[in-house]
């Protein structure tokens, strides 16, 4: 039988134990308010959380006191102290332990997927009915009335994404992806459709990846060298269509390798920024074979606008473009180099009216990109009203 010593003992070794644990737990909760009252500052790189973080209530007028309350938790959640260390610390166990990620799709080989694409606006396009995918094509059919009435030639170009290139590299989470199609139904309408030159970059895309890669692992986007073709095939087009070859794609595909921390990688925050080694690139063009051009800024709903110099050699007829960031790629491989005028514009930035309006009168082609995931928002990025671009502008 145990002494009263002994029982005594085990009694205060249980205290002392507990005495530990609520001490230790009231000073790791302490931490983060020591940090800021010391102002001590970690050595790692605030989150960019593309948001406004929550502002300091305002305390001088409080009147609703859970409102007041409600704030304070909001404004303590976005700025306790050591908050980009500790979120980090928890995605890069996340990341590196479990290979989870509440933003990302943490595929095989490397590759980064966003979650919101595959389960979010992906699931949209497949939500969308025969009758929504006939609109989507009667909005670009408007358009091209439109712009034929104007001697203007519309060609509209469809980006899919990289997981219906890589589908080997999906997670388990995102099987589901491989069996969504319904981007292919509208694409097979918009071949249907007559009077526009419609680009399918699919089959290109699948042809060069037998080749090389042709989209980021840590990127959303298609790499410069996969754009290049693109850009390519559509001058090569163009200027078929003027009977001048003169006119063709003229700059070499010069492809350099360098390590890239893509956005997507960028979107989970970790302590150790994961990077792919060797992303495919475009190596600077020479000086030689560009064209001189000159540049303006915000130029109305024009965000770039390039004009090249009158003592340029022959060049296609100015162009208006509308599409989303993967045609950043396509003017990095040179595309401004080949027209007299580009007007970009970017989707989603400038209403529709605003552009036709503020097109040029000796524009002759209109070039829409856009990307899968932007088809059920056509209506919003393609909508316009004659009459309203027809107006003057007031003075």
């Amino acid at each position: 039988m145990a002494s009263i010593h002994s029982y005594i003992s085990v009694v205060n070794l249980d205290k002392f134990t507990r005495f530990i644990f609520i001490f230790l737990f009231f000073a790791i909760i302490s931490v983060p308010g020591l940090v800021d009252i010391f102002n001590i500052q970690p050595t790692v790189e605030p989150i960019v959380e593309n948001r406004t973080l929550a502002p300091l209530p305002n305390f001088s007028g409080i009147g609703d006191i859970s409102k007041t309350i409600d704030q304070s938790m909001k404004w303590f959640d976005d700025h306790f102290g050591l908050r980009s260390l500790l979120i980090r610390v928890k995605n890069q166990i996340d990341f590196s332990v479990f290979s989870i990620s509440n933003r990302v799709h943490i595929g095989k080989g490397g590759w980064l997927f966003y979650r919101s694409v595959i389960d979010k606006y992906e699931q949209k396009i497949e939500a969308m009915s025969d009758a929504d995918m006939d609109n989507a094509v009667q909005l670009i059919a408007k358009l091209r009335d439109y712009l034929t009435a104007r001697s203007i030639e519309l060609v509209v170009i469809t980006i899919q994404m990289n997981y219906r290139f890589y589908p080997e590299y999906l997670p388990a989470s995102a099987q589901f992806a491989i069996k969504q199609h319904r981007f292919d139904d509208f694409k097979a309408k918009l071949s249907a459709l007559p009077g526009i030159t419609y680009m399918d970059t699919t089959p290109l895309l699948f042809q060069t990846k037998e080749k090389r890669p042709i989209f980021h692992k840590t990127n959303f986007h298609w790499n410069d060298p996969a754009a290049f073709e693109v850009a390519k095939v559509l001058v090569d087009h163009l200027a078929d269509g003027n009977n001048d070859p003169s006119l063709r794609w003229r700059l070499p595909l010069d492809i350099e390798k360098k390590p890239l921390f893509g956005g997507v990688a960028r979107f989970m925050p970790l302590l150790f920024p994961y990077q792919e080694e060797e992303a495919l690139f475009i190596a600077p063009i020479p000086p030689d074979q560009t064209t001189p051009l000159m540049y303006e800024r915000n130029v109305g709903p024009f965000e770039v606008v390039s004009h090249a110099s009158q003592y340029s050699k022959k060049l296609l007829p100015p162009a208006v473009v509308l599409g989303d960031s993967f045609m950043d790629g396509v003017d990095r491989c040179g595309l401004p180099h080949h027209f007299e005028s580009e007007y970009r514009a970017v989707i989603y930035h400038a209403p529709m009216n605003d552009i036709l309006r503020a097109m040029p009168s000796d524009t002759r082609y209109f070039v829409f990109e856009f990307i899968e995931v932007a088809l059920p928002n056509l209506n919003s990025i393609l909508s316009f009203d004659p009459k309203v671009v027809e107006e003057k502008p007031k003075s």
